[in-house]
């Protein structure tokens, strides 16, 4: 039986040493292992991740994003839809823009506890088309 802890006596009466069981409740991302992807510019980056927590029920974990390269790919720019705990991510580099980036996926549970996994991210420069507009 446990109990109080009082002047050195565990709450069973006795002085000996005993172990706990403790649950430990993460959450936890998983997908495809590879750290690096990357897309055109102006093109969305689309990502599918399982995303569970014991705790939660199917579909009901916040999903946020940060980057290392805001100008480049921006939280504004940053969507998903979920089916099943399956998380598809859409991310969208800034207009006309190119470069490299890491990008954090961070999920939240309704307690508060947090998982997180990044990836680099390139955006490839693409070769726009002249425009051509009367004066």
């Amino acid at each position: 039986a446990w109990g109080s802890n009082n002047n050195g006596v565990l709450g069973d009466g006795t002085t000996t040493q005993r172990s706990s069981p403790v649950q430990i409740t993460e959450t936890f991302i998983t997908g495809n292992v590879q750290q690096s992807f990357s897309t055109n510019e102006d093109t969305a980056l689309t990502r599918t991740y399982t995303i569970t927590d014991v705790e939660s029920s199917s579909c009901s974990l916040a999903i946020s994003m940060t980057s290392s390269d805001p100008s480049l790919i921006t939280d504004t720019n940053f969507n998903y839809s979920c089916n099943a705990d399956s998380y598809t991510l859409y991310i969208t580099p800034t207009t006309n823009m190119s470069g490299n980036a890491t990008v954090t996926i961070i999920a939240t549970d309704a307690g508060g506890l947090t998982d997180s996994s990044s990836f680099s991210l390139s955006v490839d420069s693409v070769d726009d088309l002249p425009v051509i507009s009367s004066d």
